[in-house]
């Protein structure tokens, strides 16, 4: 059962009306993070995925996009699909395929199966092909060669 705090009062204030963080609060918030995991803690924190890396602004640093990410992003800008439409032709092949695992597939901040993601591949009328050094083909000259007959 939660704790009650001793006053059930509401408190409210502004941003502004926050007292300004001063270096040593920083510094004791670093020191706090820098504290090792106890091996007890460590599976809660795994459950919570990776952390957040942030930049020198603040903004969240994303990973880029791979190849198929933006395979899919190129082909419904080229067929002027939106994630929406993708997504029913994705969920009319694959029921259990939900909008939001869509949405967040493609900006990047989840993953999914590999049979969902075909599911994306066949909806956004993508094919796979082998990528690999090309054979160098013989060149023709028009006819067929016939073998000569004894």
């Amino acid at each position: 059962m939660p704790k009650k705090s001793a006053s059930a009062r509401l408190v409210r204030s502004a941003a502004g009306e926050l007292p300004a963080r001063t270096t040593q609060d920083r510094d004791r918030l670093e020191a706090a993070m820098r504290i090792p995991v106890k091996p007890s803690e460590e599976r809660e924190y795994h459950q919570l995925g990776p952390a957040v890396r942030r930049d020198a602004s603040g903004q969240i640093v994303r990973p880029p996009l791979g190849p198929v990410r933006r395979a899919i992003l190129a082909a419904l800008d080229r067929h002027q699909m939106t994630r929406y439409e993708l997504w029913k032709k994705a969920h009319a092949r694959c029921a259990t395929l939900s909008a939001s695992a869509v949405y967040e597939y493609l900006r990047g901040t989840r993953n999914i199966g590999s049979e969902y993601v075909e599911t994306l591949i066949e909806a956004a009328r993508l094919k796979i092909v082998e990528r690999g050094t090309p054979r160098a083909r013989k060149p023709t000259t028009g006819r067929l060669k016939r073998s000569p007959t004894l």
